[in-house]
């Protein structure tokens, strides 16, 4: 099972550098341009500690919108937000497109915090609330509790410290936190690169999925380059290996820093596809519109790259308003089937929409060619599928523990029978052997019985 990744989001001097210190104890603001202006430019990197030496890292963006390439570059990887609004101020624009973009993503838990309720009054503080829970209506924070903090009650900072680690760990003993494609390989976007003296070149990122250990062959895309990791540090820490859900620090040989760009990928795998051509089911965000062949900015993971939007194709078959769209990208690009991603307008600069990754080709797309436009969207339904069968599978064995706590597992062949019996064999195995893989399922032969019996990974 994979680890938790936080991520800050929220309007520029709403508090999220001031709630990250006071969280950790470590100010993320590290540029003298930063510390000159008082405002966050870059990416800052801390942790939260937790008992038995673990930790829960923390990505901290900037608000401004000027930064926004920043920003979609921290949160590319993270699976829980801390969405701050100051008190004394309410929602703000970048307040609305930082939700945006994380819902955009695919995130689906996190926690709301009014921060600087010390500069406003009972009244202000009341309406900041009702504009926070108009923003995320009908979303994954609907429901969630508003947490205040003021830096004149720092305990206000350790209740929340306490409830966001509650809420982890809980989201972690009842959920799949593991990645739905390429699970087993090593990959990493990068988000730094730089040299280190008598050490060399060194990238750092959020570990999506798989493993990674010492002297371990990966290779940059989408250069294709093959380099090997001499190190590993997490948060500072050097370690033999590290997984999916975590803060990583990669000591690599084989390549200079400067033949590294944030946005490339590193991974274990080593026949990635890339392209300047990528076909995608684009969602628009409601009341926003897109010209087809518009020139836009493209966000995937911690990669910004201009190019155009050609719209194929309005998905007839899904209930909200999603078109397939190719997009013509000024460079090549490496990206997954199921990838999540951004698309933002040049003028003005602006949130547009989002996409999933269906396809890279070599060739542009021929409207005419529906057979190919069917392919596309039967693509984009078999994201779906995968998604509700895995939640699905995971659902039922978390109550079967639930129901039945002194029991180590259920049977394998009585879940294929009472719950998937409309998968075949083939598809069931695949589908039990990818959540072993991904260390969300155990499973134990029971040699009596000659059958298999599955339970939740601890």
């Amino acid at each position: 099972m994979k680890d938790i990744v936080i991520g800050t989001a929220g309007h520029i001097d709403h508090g999220k550098t001031t709630l990250v210190k006071y969280l950790t104890g470590k100010d993320t603001d590290t540029l003298p341009e930063e510390k000159k202006r008082g405002i966050t430019i870059d990416l800052g990197f801390s942790f939260l500690e937790l008992p038995e030496n673990k930790k829960i890292g923390i990505v901290d963006v900037p608000g401004h919108e000027k930064f926004i390439k920043n920003m979609t570059a921290g949160v590319s990887g993270i699976d829980y937000i801390i969405l701050t609004v100051a008190a004394d101020d309410g929602v703000m624009p970048q307040t609305e497109e930082h939700f945006n973009i994380i819902k955009l993503l695919g995130v689906k838990h996190g926690a709301v915090v009014l921060t600087k309720c010390d500069l406003a009054s009972p009244e202000q503080k009341e309406k900041a609330k009702e504009n926070i829970k108009n923003l995320v209506e009908n979303s994954f924070l609907e429901n969630s509790e508003i947490l205040e903090v003021s830096i004149k009650n720092l305990v206000s900072y350790e209740n929340l410290k306490n409830y966001i680690i509650k809420d982890i760990e809980k989201i972690k003993k009842s959920e799949n936190f593991s990645e739905n494609y390429n699970k087993k390989d090593f990959k990493m976007y990068v988000d730094r690169s730089f040299s280190v003296k008598g050490f060399g070149t060194v990238v750092t990122g959020t570990v999506l999925s798989g493993e990674v250990s010492i002297n371990d062959f990966l290779y940059i895309y989408p250069k294709n380059i093959k380099v090997k990791a001499k190190g590993i540090e997490n948060h500072s820490v050097k370690v033999e290996k590290i997984k999916a859900g975590n803060r990583c620090a990669l000591n690599i040989s084989g390549i200079e820093k400067d033949e590294i760009n944030r946005g490339d990928i590193i991974s274990s795998y080593n026949n990635f596809p890339s392209s300047k051509i990528v076909h995608v089911m684009f969602e628009p965000l409601k009341n926003f519109a897109v010209k087809n062949s518009e020139k836009v900015k493209i966000y995937i993971g911690t990669k910004e790259i201009k190019g155009k939007i050609r719209i194929l194709e309005k998905n007839s078959e899904s209930f909200s308003l999603k078109y397939i769209s190719e997009l013509l990208l000024d460079e090549e690009i490496t990206a997954e089937f199921g990838e999540f991603g951004i698309i933002r307008s040049l003028n003005p600069p602006q949130t547009i929409g989002g996409f999933k990754v269906l396809s890279l080709s070599q060739k542009k797309a021929d409207k005419k060619d529906r057979e190919y436009i069917k392919n596309l969207i039967s693509l984009d339904k078999n994201i779906k599928i995968q998604e509700n069968i895995n939640g699905r599978l995971i659902e039922i064995i978390c109550n079967f523990h639930k129901n039945f706590p002194l029991k180590r597992g259920t049977l394998s062949a009585q879940l294929k029978n009472r719950y998937f019996n409309d998968l075949k064999n083939r598809e069931f195995r695949n589908l039990i052997d990818e959540n072993i893989k991904n260390e969300s399922l155990k499973c134990e032969k029971i040699l009596k019985k000659n059958t298999f019996q599955l339970r939740i990974s601890k």
